[in-house]
């Protein structure tokens, strides 16, 4: 797994570290005075891909995993953009999901960077008047989940990828931090850090919402972060929670099902 850690020789600076998800030592994964963010594995585990922000200027990067090599500059944004932050690699490896805050519009937006041609970003469901964050492929790469504040509350919402097509809600009453399994089922927090399921059948063309439940509450930090994640068998979860007094802490929540019948 990779996680953010403060570089205390340059305040400022964060740095992306690496930890085996069957427990063992850290190893870090970049240096320098360069405030890193959020970052994503490749497909195929060879690459990590990630935002770095340098005296107001957002660019996305990848590096190999391994820690051979350097960084490689995929994309400088404008200077309207004073944060970028990788979320997600499509299945095929050919696009990059990203979230990236404009300042003249007080706003942040989610864009697709296709890693080949002019790697020109575009937008594949653009949101007027409203903030949209966090762009996941679907395991399949037809579908992108992401969430908005368009309708003045946050909610769930998938749309074709890469378009063009409507749009489906899959929220009711507040939806924020999508995750896919593998199985192409949907988890998503709700009001209170409930977690739910959106059970889908998909295909290429189309979309159905089977069942829509909640699982359970997570105790989560107050902090605006990608806060948990899911096994792709959809059993397990990793989340984020508050920081005790002595340090912080990371929670595997394991036997979820059982606690539906509690």
């Amino acid at each position: 797994m990779l996680f953010l850690e403060g570089d205390l020789q340059h305040p400022g600076a964060v740095d992306l570290w690496t930890l085996p998800a069957a427990g063992g030592v850290s190893r870090r994964m970049t240096f320098g005075p360069d405030r890193k963010g959020w970052s994503v594995w490749s497909a195929d585990g060879k690459y990590i891909a990630y935002g770095v922000e340098t005296t107001g200027k957002a660019r996305i990067v990848r590096k190999p995993s391994d820690g051979s090599g350097i960084e490689e500059t995929l994309l400088t944004l404008g200077p309207e953009i004073t944060a970028a932050s990788v979320v997600d690699w499509s299945p095929d490896g050919r696009y990059l999901s990203f979230d990236a805050f404009d300042i003249n519009k007080g706003r942040r937006s989610h864009w697709i960077l296709p890693l080949f041609g002019d790697r020109k970003p575009f937008q594949c469901a653009p949101v007027v008047g409203g903030n949209q964050y966090d762009g996941n492929f679907s395991p399949d790469g037809h579908w992108l989940a992401y969430f908005s504040d368009e309708t003045g509350q946050p909610e769930v919402y998938v749309v074709p990828f890469p378009g063009p097509g409507g749009k489906y809600q899959i929220s009711h009453g507040c939806g924020w931090i999508v995750r896919w399994d593998k199985k192409g089922d949907l988890f998503f927090l709700s009001t209170g850090n409930q977690l739910m399921k959106a059970e889908m059948n998909l295909s290429a063309q189309s979309l159905q919402v089977k069942s829509l439940r909640p699982l359970f509450q997570m105790n989560l930090a107050d902090t605006p972060a990608p806060l948990f994640d899911v096994t792709a068998d959809g059993q397990r979860f990793l989340a984020v929670t508050p920081a005790r007094a002595e340090s912080n802490s990371v929670s595997l929540l394991l036997n979820w099902p059982a606690l539906l019948y509690k």
